[in-house]
């Protein structure tokens, strides 16, 4: 298990859409990670920190709390954020998303 999943579940509110986070990450995790590779197999992906830096909780450099998303995952997880936390990290997740 990824130690920042870890956090993320830990800090977030217990609801669908951080069920819905945690899996995606899980699911692309699986993933070998390396981008060039993704990118013939996708055509476009983005770089993703699971544990979002903004939180300064950790983990901003580390290569663990990063994950390679398609453009759609990383849509959707971000707009998950939005609806994981409350006060400054959820003003921070919607700031993110836009």
């Amino acid at each position: 298990m990824n130690k920042y999943i870890d956090t993320i579940k830990n800090i977030a509110l217990p609801n669908k859409y951080t069920k819905y986070y945690c899996n995606i990450i899980e699911k692309t995790l699986l993933r070998k990670q390396d981008r060039e590779f993704l990118k013939q197999i996708y055509g476009y992906v983005e770089s993703h920190h699971i544990l979002p830096k903004c939180f300064d909780l950790g983990g901003e450099k580390d290569k663990e709390n990063l994950v390679f998303l398609t453009a759609k995952e990383h849509f959707v997880v971000h707009l998950c954020a939005t609806k994981m936390f409350e006060s400054r990290f959820k003003n921070k997740m919607i700031f993110a998303f836009r």
